[in-house]
């Protein structure tokens, strides 16, 4: 007796189970929104799709000059923004407005300059030539920093000096010859004070470079042409750019003559 009551008992769960589950979807189906009557004859958004990659090889993005006229030096590598030193012997090709560095290691990618001078200085004649390059590019958002000698034979053909400091600038372009920022007699609270920039050989002062001209100069490093854009001391005061420290920035071309 006891086992037909267990097995009357097991056969009753068995079909309300199997009534729930032949229940269950219909009521489901009849529940699902897509079946509103609003919503018949709608497409659904193509959203969540797959990503599908071009095939075949990418075509390299080519840096260009911006075409405003203004003097500008872009730095690239593999079609990317350098950013870092380098310190080598090399071979440039100079082209209208592009300065290709190739040295003697295959590993070594091609570094390209794009480049466009003040217009009081004359461009590099184009052709090839063996020579150094020092290249430091290691600005950011505390301010720039960046020196470019271009050396052919130990002399100096093309450069770009344009850095920020807390202090006066001082930037060594050789063993003997610097350019030197002086002191401003009385900070600021607020704005811009102009500094006066000078050419240091041999510990001695032998030009003052005025901001927005050309200057030429004879330097125990050959003849040099300089033209500062900016000599500058920013103080920032209070407000939103109280964050940003209180610099000297020096921002000069130099061509060799």
């Amino acid at each position: 007796m006891k086992k037909s009551v267990i097995a009357v008992a097991a056969l009753f769960m068995g079909g309300v189970l199997a009534l729930g589950i032949a229940i269950a979807p219909q009521e489901a189906e009849q529940e699902r929104p897509r079946d509103h009557p609003l919503l018949q004859g709608l497409t659904p958004p193509p959203v969540n799709m797959p990503i599908r990659l071009p095939t075949g090889p990418r075509e390299q993005v080519r840096p260009q000059l911006p075409d405003d006229g203004e003097p500008v030096l872009l730095i690239v590598r593999d079609g990317a923004p350098f950013t870092g030193t380098v310190q080598q012997r090399g071979r440039f090709a100079v082209r209208d407005d592009v300065i290709e560095f190739r040295t003697a290691s295959e590993q070594q990618s091609v570094l390209r300059m794009l480049y466009r001078l003040p217009e009081a200085l004359e461009p590099l004649a184009r052709g090839t030539f063996e020579g150094t390059l020092e290249l430091q590019e290691t600005g950011g958002p505390e301010g720039a920093n960046r020196q470019l000698l271009v050396r052919s034979n130990e002399t100096i053909q093309l450069g770009e000096v344009w850095q920020s400091r807390s202090a006066p600038l001082e930037v060594a372009l050789g063993q003997r010859v610097q350019l030197v920022q002086t002191p401003i007699a009385q900070r600021t609270e607020r704005g811009q004070v102009p500094v006066e920039v000078q050419v240091v050989d041999n510990g001695e002062v032998i030009a003052t470079l005025p901001v927005g001209e050309a200057t030429d100069v004879q330097t125990s490093e050959g003849g040099l042409t300089f033209y500062p854009l900016t000599s500058q001391y920013m103080a920032t005061g209070e407000g939103q750019l109280a964050q940003y420290p209180d610099q000297y920035t020096l921002h000069v071309w130099i061509r060799g003559r």
